[in-house]
């Protein structure tokens, strides 16, 4: 019996020769599109809750899934709140390669939380002034807004990064700033002010404690300490073998 499950699981393509099991989602899986939205339902259900009332939510998506999209963005936030379904023409020039039809476009599926949303025109852009210049430049740079916490900008983080919403996660302090040591170093993520360099070595000495197979380093853009220690951190990172580097 175990014999005949084995042969099946290679047959499906749900291990490989070895008899390890594999995790790609393959379209000859007989739970393609099942696996797929199981993937996809509880980060759309946390992306709405994180959405202001007023909030409205952009999802890109090809031909093979849209219609699956549509059903559950429609559970999940009402059909009352569908707005459009836009089209993002993402090739200037029909593919060659293409076995038909050249698939040259996406689709942008629109929902909004509340169904009385209504969209606002785009402000202008900045028209600066030469003798505030440099107060408006100093504003300009913290790119998180004052209303999203710490665990907003995680949230999004894993999703940027493909990682699933229950990936343990560990706070550390180092140097006295706060570190989180997301999916046992997957993911590393420092947003406090102040940084130094002992707290980039800090954060690369992780590399060598817990050893991914790939680390991923993001800071504030404007939590650095001083330019220095800005243009040294993604040189000491790298020393440690970590090339994924972001600020926000």
């Amino acid at each position: 019996m175990a014999g005949n499950l084995d042969t099946y699981l290679k047959y499906t393509g749900q291990v490989d020769d070895e008899g390890f099991k594999l995790s790609a989602n393959t379209e000859t899986s007989g739970r393609y599109h099942t696996n797929w939205l199981n993937m996809m339902y509880p980060r759309l259900k946390l992306a709405r809750n994180l959405l202001r009332d007023d909030g409205v939510i952009f999802v890109s998506i090809d031909d093979h899934e849209v219609q699956n999209l549509r059903q559950i963005m429609d559970e999940i936030f009402g059909p009352e709140n569908f707005i459009a379904t836009a089209i993002w023409e993402k090739a200037d020039s029909p593919r060659n390669s293409a076995r038909l039809f050249s698939e040259d476009h996406d689709y942008v599926l629109v929902y909004s939380r509340d169904s009385a949303w209504t969209p606002n025109r785009l402000p202008r852009t900045w028209d600066a002034d030469f003798d505030t210049m440099e107060q408006d430049l100093v504003e300009a740079i913290d790119n998180i807004k004052a209303d999203r916490s710490e665990d907003d900008v995680l949230y999004e983080l894993l999703f940027k990064y493909g990682l699933d919403l229950a990936i343990p996660a560990e706070v550390r302090t180092i140097e006295g700033r706060k570190v989180t040591v997301i999916g046992a170093g997957a993911l590393v993520v420092c947003l406090a002010d102040d940084v130094s360099l002992e707290v980039v070595s800090g954060i690369a000495a992780l590399k060598a404690e817990l050893s991914p197979e790939v680390m991923r380093v993001v800071f504030l853009d404007s939590g650095f300490k001083d330019d220095v220690a800005k243009t040294n951190a993604a040189q000491i990172l790298k020393q440690a073998c970590i090339d994924d580097v972001k600020s926000l």
